[in-house]
């Protein structure tokens, strides 16, 4: 199962350190608080943007969750991964996205 959401830019004075900057590509969920994602689905977004082309980052927060952890326990449980769009100050009035991101 594939999750998509959005997700928190470090790249703005006085954010916290972080890893994911706006305009650098989409970002793979290796995990965040409410989920560590499976190996072999983040190896396989991975190999499929490599193949393709097509830029991605690494998100790796240590706050606030996503649907992706819901996923993961559905049921028995089922494989879960999420690719999520860089947005800067996120849930406010003001998010900002750059279109590269997700062209």
């Amino acid at each position: 199962t594939l999750n998509f959401d959005v997700t928190p830019c470090y790249d703005t004075i006085g954010s916290i350190p972080g890893n994911v900057r706006l305009g650098k590509g989409a970002a793979i969920k290796i995990r965040d608080n409410t989920v560590i994602v499976c190996k072999t689905i983040v190896d396989s977004l991975e190999q499929t943007a490599k193949e393709e082309s097509i830029p991605i980052q690494r998100e790796i927060i240590a706050s606030g969750g996503s649907d992706t952890g819901v996923l993961q326990l559905t049921r028995q449980g089922v494989a879960a991964g999420s690719l999520s769009l860089p947005c800067r100050h996120i849930h406010t009035g003001t998010e900002t996205i750059d279109s590269k991101d997700f062209d």
